[in-house]
């Protein structure tokens, strides 16, 4: 429940959340981790709370490295899940 004390220079880093993304098996079931309404809205309980965790993780590296095929990757799995899906949007705007 601690992720508010996380400076965002931390947060916004693609070296932060691939530390997070090796240590991911580590992460506790009874933690409290971010999460993404639109995701866990649409596909939870469906999909198992550790998976969920590992697709926020590659968003958030997707996210924060531009890159374009994992948030399309992601979309397509998840079309319901509203965040990759503007993400890939702005960088598509961003590109033109």
């Amino acid at each position: 429940a601690d992720w508010f004390f996380l400076i965002d220079k931390n947060n916004e880093s693609v070296e932060f959340w691939k530390v997070l993304y090796a240590l991911r098996k580590r992460i506790s079931e009874g933690g409290v981790f971010i999460h993404y309404d639109s995701l866990y809205e649409n596909y939870y309980p469906k999909i198992e709370t550790n998976r969920l965790r590992n697709e926020i993780i590659d968003y958030e590296i997707a996210k924060f490295s531009k890159n374009a095929t994992k948030l399309k990757q992601l979309n397509k799995k998840y079309p319901k899940w509203l965040e990759p899906k503007q993400e890939l949007a702005k960088l598509l705007r961003k590109k033109r």
